[in-house]
Parts: C-alpha cells; sequence; structure tokens
C-alpha cells in the first residue's frame, strides 16, 4: 500500500505542487493616479478616432409618411416626389435604405408567427399552421391571387403564411437628379448568400405562392429588427453622386397612419465601421473622461494627505 500510495502522488514539480512564485502588486495613490490618466488618455485617443471615422460617412433622412402628397387614401397606393438636398458628395457604392419608427418587430406574438420549414420550401397542410397563426389562410391575407395572376382558393394555407410576411413592406422607390435623369438603383446583392439556404420557392410557386419567397427585400422583411426604430436595406446605388439636389419618387404602398408609425427613405454612405453612428466613439470618450475625474479626485487627496502630514509634523506635544 506504501510503495502504491507513493506512486500516486503529483509529481515534485511547482504547478502540481502548488509552489508558483505569485506576484500580488499593491497599488499606491501614485501608481492609481498613473494606471487612471494613462488609460483615460487611450479611451481619449481612440474615442476620438472612433467618432472622426463616424463622421466620414454621409447620411440623409427624409421622412415622406407626413408628407401630404405621400398620403395613402382608403388603402390605395399613391406615388409622390421628395427632395433630398446632398450637401457633400458621396463615393460609391451609396446605400438606399428604408426607416421605420414605431414598429415593434420584436413583438413575440409577430416573432414566432412563421414556419421555417414552409420558407424553407416545403409544404404544409393545415394540420401543421399553428407556427402561423393568426395568418394561416389565403382569406386571413391582404393579397389574394399568386404571382401569375390567378385568384388562390380562400381556404387553402397561405403561402408564405404569418404576421411576419402578411405586413411586408411594399414601398418601392426611383431616383432621379436635378436634371430628371433616372439613377439606376441595383435591388440584387442586397441579401447574404446564406440567406438563399433559408428562403426558397415550392415547386409550382407562381401558382401557390402570393409573394417570391426569394425576393430578396422579403428576405430582408423577414429578419426581426430588435428596435422598435430600424433600417431595412432597399437597394445600391452604384455610382458617385455628386452634391446637389436629387429626388426621390416614391410608391407608397405601405400605411403606418393605422398604427402611428414613421416611414423615412435613407441615403448613405459606409466608412470602417458601418453606418454614421457616434455610439462607440461616444462610450469611450465618456469613459475617457470618466478616468480624468477620477485622476483629479486621487490627486486631490494626494495634496490634502501631504497637507495633512506637513502640518502634523510641526505639532508640539505637551
Amino acid at each position: 500500500m506504501e510503495g502504491e500510495r507513493k506512486t500516486r502522488m503529483p509529481s515534485n514539480n511547482p504547478i502540481k505542487q502548488q509552489r508558483l512564485k505569485g506576484y500580488q502588486p499593491v497599488h499606491t495613490l501614485q501608481s492609481t493616479i498613473l494606471i487612471l490618466l494613462v488609460i483615460g488618455v487611450l479611451f481619449f485617443i481612440f474615442g476620438v478616432a472612433l467618432y472622426l471615422e463616424a463622421d466620414k460617412a454621409i447620411e440623409i433622412t427624409q421622412r415622406y409618411d407626413d408628407l401630404p402628397e405621400c398620403q395613402v387614401s382608403l388603402d390605395n397606393s399613391t406615388t409622390c416626389r421628395v427632395a433630398l438636398d446632398i450637401k457633400f458628395d458621396m463615393k460609391k457604392p451609396v446605400f438606399l435604405y428604408y426607416q421605420m419608427r414605431y414598429f415593434y418587430q420584436n413583438y413575440r406574438t409577430y416573432v414566432k408567427s412563421k414556419s421555417w420549414t414552409q420558407l424553407r420550401g416545403d409544404d404544409i397542410d393545415s394540420t401543421k399552421l399553428a407556427d402561423c397563426d393568426p395568418v394561416e389562410y389565403v382569406k386571413d391575407l391582404n393579397v389574394k391571387s399568386s404571382l401569375n395572376g390567378e385568384i388562390l382558393d380562400s381556404e387553402s394555407v397561405a403561402n408564405p403564411c404569418g404576421l411576419v410576411a402578411k405586413s411586408f413592406f411594399n414601398d418601392t422607390y426611383a431616383f432621379y437628379n436635378a436634371s430628371n435623369d433616372q439613377i439606376p438603383i441595383r435591388e440584387t446583392g442586397i441579401a447574404l448568400e446564406s440567406d438563399f439556404e433559408t428562403f426558397i420557392n415550392s415547386d409550382n410557386y407562381k401558382t401557390i405562392q402570393w409573394i417570391d419567397k426569394e425576393d430578396e427585400h422579403f428576405i430582408n422583411w423577414m429578419k426581426i429588427a430588435a428596435m422598435r426604430k430600424f433600417w431595412k436595406l432597399w437597394g445600391v446605388v452604384d455610382q458617385d453622386i455628386k452634391a446637389g439636389q436629387y429626388f426621390v419618387d416614391i410608391t407608397n404602398n405601405y400605411d403606418v397612419s393605422k398604427w402611428g408609425g414613421e416611414k423615412a427613405v435613407v441615403l448613405t454612405t459606409v466608412n470602417a465601421l458601418g453606418a454614421k453612428n457616434f455610439f462607440l466613439g461616444s462610450v469611450f470618450l465618456c469613459a475617457g473622461i470618466l478616468c480624468c475625474i477620477a485622476t483629479v479626485f486621487f490627486c486631490s487627496m494626494g495634496v490634502m494627505s501631504e497637507k495633512r502630514i506637513i502640518e502634523g509634523d510641526h505639532l508640539k506635544w505637551k
């Protein structure tokens, strides 16, 4: 037993015997001030760099749902023109987004209301429609005809089904310069390649589907937004845009007035960090300010401590 016990003992090395040397620094007031100062300076440097990088992106946003000429009346579409005053040259590619506000795509009932099986191109019957509640049948849709124009049976399964698909954003845009020459907007390549593995048309889809599931606008819409204000990519302008007056012709099909929503068209370039977003730079700058405030605080503590020590040297004990 004694020999067996010895063979089971860990080998005599610093790691297994837990004899590694340790170092635990004891921070003094001076070291704390130095560390905070260095961290604060670094935060400031990165914050300014991030802020300047974000400022390189040029962004123009124009709300249009509140314009009198763009109002949707009696569920009929309206065509209107909005002006965009572009003050700086925009280098290609220029991205065109639509912006929605007060649309809560993250609401649980809404998020769940779709069938991934059906979106992948497989047919489902009425016994597997629970995921699509409350939009399960053609009678629950706004569109009653198939892609080839035939009227669908109102009692047939909606393809695609669900609230997310039914609420698909269907406004369209055309871009013009001041001379009224149309600038082409590319509407392909705006979805990820991997998305086409998830969104697949059914067999004979033109006779049974009310919308093309491989349409990239539809694919982008089906990606749930986390916040009540969101952008979704609609198209790309593959040419430089000079500063000046431009126009966007909008076919306004999507009525947001029923639930107090807002719509806007956004034209933007991107930088190394993405779109024009100052959040990250602001966070770094705020952290730098806090470090500097802490540095001043500890410096004042040091001054007060030294003052008390000096005053104590002159005390006379009786």
